[in-house]
């Protein structure tokens, strides 16, 4: 105990400790900074481990977009739009958008159920014609009294049908799906020009519920737009959920991927 600092000896702290020279360069804060700085570094290192983590992540998510088939074509889609849209700035009006979906609905519908045939390796060129013969169909029994749900039923039914004899044709014949279709295409097309005369079949008044359903809006969006997205939506979950495809097929098809992505593994019948 220092006898002039007699307050030492009651200080616990104090009287454990050496007293230190005078003459020493230590700092007492340098180990807290040290501390501190060397707190931090994990902290920094971390971070910098995550940004760099991240990189590599954003990079294979745009490689995989890039490396999509539709990619190209859905540039060159906005591109076009685009360009039509600055000289005709009109084009780009919310309803006239609204307009050319409306239009395209009928199409996409279709091309939703192409979509499985192409997911089997197959084609039908007759779908088209399928397609105009269950409209005539469809709007000769609205004319002949028929209610106009009960006659959209009946239309459903027929293009069934049609497709049914496709499928059948083909399996009991075994032909080519786009041999025998190209030969259903004109039979059907010469259908609907037998059915209606060559005539224009108007459809049913505008008053008619069926009408007004077809040709409403529902939230500014024509109501054909959001049976597209309920159809689009329920073959997705039909094609990706359930085996729809069947599994003898599969590596056909991962053979048939691996051609069109230009493979070295391709087999000489793609």
């Amino acid at each position: 105990m220092n006898e002039k600092f007699p307050d030492q000896g009651n200080d616990p702290l104090l009287s454990t400790h050496e007293p230190r020279p005078l003459g020493s360069a230590e700092v007492p804060s340098a180990p807290a900074t040290m501390t501190e700085v060397s707190g931090t570094g994990p902290h920094v290192a971390s971070a910098s481990s995550r940004a760099g983590a991240s990189l590599p992540s954003l990079r294979v998510v745009a490689h995989t977009l890039a490396s999509q088939d539709y990619i190209g074509v859905l540039v060159v889609t906005v591109i076009l739009v685009l360009i039509i849209g600055v000289v005709h700035p009109r084009f780009l009006a919310f309803g006239q958008l609204t307009d050319v979906l409306n239009q395209a609905t009928f199409v996409a519908i279709l091309a939703c159920g192409m979509a499985f045939l192409l997911a089997m390796r197959e084609l039908d060129l007759s779908v088209g014609s399928v397609y105009g013969l269950t409209a005539i169909c469809a709007a000769l029994l609205m004319h002949s009294g028929v209610p106009s749900w009960l006659s959209a039923l009946a239309g459903l039914v027929i293009g069934a049908a049609l497709g049914l004899s496709n499928g059948l044709l083909i399996q009991l014949f075994r032909l080519p799906s786009i041999i025998a279709t190209l030969a259903t295409l004109s039979i059907f097309r010469g259908l609907t020009f037998a059915v209606s005369s060559g005539n224009e079949i108007a459809g049913p008044a505008l008053t008619d519920s069926f009408a007004r359903f077809v040709g409403g809006h529902l939230l500014g969006i024509p109501t054909n737009v959001w049976v597209l997205v309920l159809v689009v939506a329920a073959l997705t979950l039909v094609l990706l959920a359930t085996p729809f495809v069947p599994s003898d097929l599969t590596p056909t098809l991962q053979s048939s991927v691996a051609c069109l992505s230009g493979g070295s593994d391709c087999s000489p019948s793609c």
